[in-house]
């Protein structure tokens, strides 16, 4: 009698155990979609392509696109910015320019292939020009000149290299998203894609 109370809880135990593991693992697939629907890889063909060319974290790229647009390629800031990376319409021109895209005018700036690739270069740019990522991303924000400026002063950076204050309360929560937004790419996709 014993011996069969022994295996009915063993049972019960190993029962409960393999129950409360479906269990996690349940919640866990529901977490993760949660997250992988909140930090989407929407245009992935593009943004890998592009990050590929300029030598860029795609993490960074899908971060900029999430605060930017919202992944909204048609989007049109009050400002006049255009597209996925809501860029300026002299901006882009001048990237297409450099590129040497002879067909461009602004009205392709809402295709992602467009966007994407103007973006991705122009960001390089600033990480070229600035070397840190935060000040890549301000200058995305704010304009290379304003954190040329901010760099130059001592209340906003102790090294020159770096930003230890950004003034533009705008451009300050930019970047803190930006980067709480690639912090997230990463942890869900890994580093260092």
């Amino acid at each position: 009698m014993k011996r069969k109370r022994k295996k009915g809880l063993v049972k019960t135990i190993i029962f409960a155990a393999v129950a409360l593991c479906a269990v996690v693992a349940v919640i866990a697939y529901i977490w993760r979609s949660s997250l992988v629907r909140q930090y989407p890889l929407k245009y992935e063909e593009q943004v890998i392509r592009y990050s590929v060319e300029f030598e860029l974290d795609p993490h960074i790229v899908y971060s900029l696109i999430k605060v930017e647009s919202a992944f909204k390629w048609d989007a049109v800031s009050v400002k006049g910015a255009v597209g996925l990376m809501q860029l300026m319409p002299a901006t882009a021109e001048e990237m297409a320019r450099e590129l040497g895209i002879e067909d461009y005018d602004q009205s392709r700036l809402i295709d992602p292939e467009i966007n994407i690739r103007l973006g991705c270069m122009y960001l390089k740019q600033q990480q070229e020009r600035f070397g840190d990522v935060s000040c890549a991303v301000a200058a995305y924000n704010a304009g290379p000149n304003k954190v040329g400026e901010w760099l130059k002063s001592p209340s906003y950076s102790a090294d020159g290299k770096t930003l230890t204050h950004i003034p533009y309360k705008e451009t300050r929560l930019y970047v803190e998203k930006v980067l709480n937004y690639y912090e997230m790419y990463n942890r869900i996709y890994g580093r260092n894609p």
